[in-house]
């Protein structure tokens, strides 16, 4: 069997200052080719875990590998994409700047960057929709068209394992089919695909499996597995609205 694309092993994250861990002994081993939906009420640590495996924040663990390997070590087949908020949009860069970010790996560190790449970088723009935009600052840019300039870049990263944080946040119906869509392709074409995900009643709709976490992990596996009202009780420590999933 090859290694999973993504085995984390008694993985805690403790924020100065805070008396409780904002992750604690979190054991988890992503299944290959799946679209995973990272579920949890707020505070719950799911943008801390992704932030935690990627390296960004200081944590302990016993081992967290992608393919095998040190996280560290495998950043060229991993892609993540940070939360929108996060972002500073008053940056003075285009859309198609962004894109070509993701090439940046490809292209090599200070190398100059050709037309060849401003037009791949520019196909990446064009299956989100968003070629006729290219030259727009990114600031001019709708919440949807930003969420889809960054989407682009991610994509042209071209990795086997995508992590990314609340993708479909507060994004119009047009750019959530856009995203679902390439998703379910990136799938297709055997990704590995983490998604940090707030609405509960979708996610039986748009995943194939459910990281559950409060703080602690609740559950993982198939959606409908993960998603019962013993579990999301639990983990959301109240009664659970019906029809969930």
């Amino acid at each position: 069997m090859p290694p999973p694309p993504l085995d984390v092993k008694n993985l805690s994250v403790h924020y100065h200052l805070q008396d409780e861990p904002a992750l604690s002994a979190i054991d988890y081993r992503a299944e290959a080719g799946k679209l995973t939906a990272i579920i949890g009420p707020n505070g719950a640590g799911k943008s801390t875990f992704l932030k935690a495996v990627m390296g960004l924040i200081p944590s302990t663990s016993e081992k967290i590998e992608a393919f095998g390997k040190p996280v560290a070590t495998q950043k060229d087949k991993i892609a993540y994409m940070p939360q929108r908020s996060s972002v500073d949009w008053d940056f003075p860069v285009s859309a198609l700047d962004v894109a070509t970010m993701g090439l940046y790996g490809k292209i090599g560190l200070l190398r100059p960057v050709r037309k060849k790449h401003k037009d791949e970088a520019r196909g990446y723009l064009d299956q989100v929709g968003m070629a006729d935009y290219a030259d727009r600052q990114i600031g001019q840019l709708s919440g949807g068209q930003q969420q889809r300039v960054f989407l682009a870049r991610t994509l042209a990263q071209n990795p086997s394992l995508y992590f990314m944080d609340e993708p479909l946040a507060g994004v119009d119906i047009a750019t959530e089919k856009i995203i679902i869509s390439i998703l379910e392709q990136l799938k297709k074409d055997g990704k590995t695909i983490l998604v940090v995900h707030h609405d509960l009643q979708s996610v039986g709709s748009f995943f194939d499996n459910a990281l559950l976490l409060n703080k602690v992990k609740i559950s993982e596996g198939p959606v409908k597995k993960v998603l019962t009202p013993s579990n999301l009780s639990i983990a959301y420590k109240s009664p659970v609205i019906a029809n969930v999933g």
